[in-house]
């Protein structure tokens, strides 16, 4: 039987070899999902699946899972810096008018 630590295990090596090879698409969001909800508090599969909202055009859902990694990890960089950029490059919306 697959221990929980194993099965985490393998999706993170999973994870890891589609992040280097620069595959964030949908497989790698499914992946570190996974991952997270067997290790909640993995701050690196978080910083992944914010990179593959990112990358797939899901700014708000990025911008949620970096707010996640804030409260898990007050200090880490890569959510902070990320976040921030998320916030400033976003363009202003009012209902369905650029502000």
């Amino acid at each position: 039987m697959v221990t929980r630590l194993e099965k985490s295990s393998r999706l993170i090596d999973k994870a890891t070899v589609l992040a280097k090879s620069g595959n964030w698409g949908e497989e790698a969001r499914k992946i570190n999902t996974s991952i997270i909800e067997l290790d909640p508090k993995n701050a690196d599969a978080h910083t992944r699946l914010a990179r593959c909202h990112i990358l797939l055009g899901n700014l708000d859902h990025a911008e949620q899972v970096y707010e996640q990694v804030l409260k898990i990890y007050p200090n880490n960089l890569v959510a902070k810096n990320n976040l921030a950029k998320i916030k400033k490059n976003r363009p202003l919306f009012t209902g369905d008018k650029l502000l």
